[in-house]
């Protein structure tokens, strides 16, 4: 596929019960994903699931996401073998609030391409909407092992693990993500992984966090201690 046909596909990171995530903006975030094309696919046919699946992205964009199902099964149809597809129709099924259909496709997903981390990550969502805790957990184990620096993973992880009473270990994640998200330019995210953090007492990490993400303060506080 050319690279001037790449897609975005928006990927669905925190489940929509948090407290702060109120709008479909909030709870996802766009990233490039290109749909997998073997060299030996034939031209029109991957032509073909290109428009589709372009036309279901623009769909979901709009959050019109029975369109975008139709669009992506349109797809899937064509080309069945292909993870980012899946993934895809996986994510609008779990706007739909279709949980087993969206678990099926991002299974779907990641058995054609089990290093797939984002649907992992996905996969860890629609189980934990699901109130199935430990196996959300593995999935976002398993998403942040093929990527340590995923910010969502690493977000979902902070989230479970103080879900689970583990409050070191959650403050580490919300932590590294928000190191990760201030690294992308994203101080929205950064600052819920601080909100998250705050939640666990880690004192040290805390003030770490804080100062990264207001280093105007810190400046301000050493030149009138000076």
């Amino acid at each position: 596929m050319k690279k001037s046909l790449s897609l975005i596909v928006l990927i669905l990171i925190f489940v929509s019960g948090m407290a702060w995530a109120k709008t479909t903006e909030e709870k996802s975030t766009p990233e490039k994903v290109k749909v997998q094309i073997k060299e030996t696919d034939d031209k029109s046919v991957v032509e073909r699931a290109e428009e589709w699946y372009k036309k279901g992205v623009e769909a979901f964009k709009t959050h019109n996401y029975d369109e975008a199902i139709k669009c992506f099964k349109k797809a899937i149809d064509i080309k069945p073998n292909d993870a980012t597809i899946h993934y895809s129709f996986g994510v609008a099924y779990f706007n739909k609030g279709m949980l087993d259909e969206s678990v099926s496709e991002y299974k779907k997903a990641l058995a054609i391409n089990p290093n797939f981390a984002e649907a992992h990550n996905n996969l860890g969502n629609a189980y934990d909407r699901k109130g199935r805790l430990d196996e959300a957990l593995s999935e976002y184990k398993k998403a942040v092992t093929i990527n340590p620096d995923l910010p969502p993973a690493n977000y979902n992880l902070g989230r479970t693990y103080y879900k689970k009473g583990l409050k070191s270990l959650a403050a580490n994640h919300y932590y590294k993500a928000g190191l990760l998200f201030l690294k992308q330019g994203n101080k929205v995210w950064a600052l819920r992984a601080y909100k998250g953090l705050k939640q666990t007492n880690s004192k040290e990490l805390e003030k770490t966090l804080f100062e990264k993400l207001y280093p105007e303060l810190k400046k301000k506080k050493s030149e009138t201690s000076e």
